[in-house]
């Protein structure tokens, strides 16, 4: 959802702004193809403004330059298939200080925004556009460089605990099924230390309340 700033239109012609705008839709649907779907973009009408600044420096040419702004938006909503969407500020919600919304009015524009997006999960079904994918050059690069992260990334999230021998590696993969922990592999015994390693934080934290100091003592061994 965009919104053009009234400084933006207190400031420069209604036609510029619109070239501006076009280019700026055009450009983002030749990166991201889901957004060609009407209901991707919105743009919500300028508000009202009384304040003149150069060079729109007369009442007049300042109101004249906001409508002029808002029927060429419609317009371009229209070529370009992207959906306006109303706030319904009116003169009597703006300030005293000319621009902004007055401080009563100020759930305006959160309601509006919400009672939006409620309207769309409602009434619309997800996009069914398959954006492309990788090549499969492009894919195997990737895979590459993640398989190299990962032992180092899994270095940053690791516990230890103390095992005695009667604990075999049979023995410590079935406790370690039971326990349903995330584990890449069990790794191996280093004087009567086992170290695991982890992807990420979360299953770090599941095996630390899964695991107790003790988990692989003589007396936990059955």
């Amino acid at each position: 959802m965009l919104l053009t700033g009234t400084n933006s239109v207190r400031c420069t012609p209604a036609s510029t702004i619109i070239i501006q705008i076009n280019t700026v839709i055009n450009f983002l649907r030749s990166r991201y193809l889901h957004l060609s779907d009407k209901h991707c973009i919105n743009i919500v009408p300028c508000f009202p403004c009384f304040k003149p600044f150069y060079p729109l420096n007369t009442y007049d040419s300042l109101l004249d330059n906001f409508a002029q702004y808002n029927a060429l938006l419609f317009d371009l909503s229209i070529a370009l298939n992207f959906t306006i969407v109303d706030f319904h500020v009116m003169d009597h919600h703006i300030g005293v200080d000319r621009m902004h919304l007055d401080f009563k009015y100020t759930s305006l524009v959160k309601n509006s925004i919400i009672h939006y997006f409620e309207y769309l999960s409602s009434t619309l079904a997800p996009s069914l556009i398959k954006l492309p994918g990788r090549s499969k050059e492009a894919e195997a690069r990737h895979n590459k460089r993640r398989h190299i992260k990962l032992p180092l990334k899994q270095q940053q999230f690791y516990l230890t605990r103390s095992i005695t021998s009667l604990w075999s590696f049979k023995s410590i993969k079935n406790y370690l099924h039971q326990q349903k922990l995330k584990l890449q592999k069990i790794p191996p015994i280093y004087r009567t230390t086992l170290r695991f390693q982890f992807n990420d934080h979360v299953d770090l934290q599941t095996a630390e309340g899964a695991l107790p100091q003790d988990a692989f003592s003589q007396q936990s061994y059955s």
